[in-house]
């Protein structure tokens, strides 16, 4: 802001000490050309967000997209992250289920933010009827909308999480 002033500054004294009418006529141009550029700058700067939102937005994208990828690889991760899961003794076959406790969240929020839907597929034969199912398809479309749109994004203060900025495609 202070440099755009700076230089409106500086074109207003160079029209009063040029004496040519060509660079007369080229500095009131460029001054009008500021004029105008000026308050698109000052949209483009007002809707910039600061290191720790920026720190905030990718951590939350970072849990969310280890909390999917332990479901779409079926890793051992109840082993290394005990914290995140809940175990279930199958009542039938006494088998020990480890369920993650934040599958659901870190799908609904993808799925609302991305406007990117999971697929749903059925598995008859386990105990559940159906299982939601994320496929590695869908975790890197939203990869890969997360590295497209996240200039786009901003932290939301009241909900304590990242928000896509309205009207982010006319900037």
């Amino acid at each position: 802001m202070d440099r755009m002033f700076g230089l409106i500054l500086l074109l207003l004294m160079e029209m009063l000490l040029v004496k040519s009418k060509i660079m007369k006529i080229f500095t009131i141009v460029s001054f009008i050309f500021i004029i105008f550029c000026f308050p698109s700058c000052s949209r483009i700067t007002g809707n910039q967000i600061n290191n720790q939102d920026i720190e905030k937005i990718d951590s939350v994208f970072r849990f969310y997209f280890e909390i999917i990828e332990m479901e779409v690889y079926k890793t051992n991760s109840p082993i290394k992250r005990p914290d995140l899961f809940e175990i279930y003794i199958d009542t039938l076959s006494s088998d020990t289920l480890y369920l993650s406790k934040h599958i659901g969240e870190a799908v609904l929020f993808m799925q609302e933010l991305t406007n990117i839907k999971m697929a749903i597929k059925e598995e008859a034969d386990h105990e559940f009827a159906m299982n939601k199912f994320v496929t590695e398809d869908i975790l890197n479309q939203w990869k890969f909308w997360y590295k497209t749109n996240k200039a786009k994004l901003s932290w939301d203060e009241e909900q304590n999480v990242p928000q896509l900025i309205e009207n982010s495609d006319k900037l």
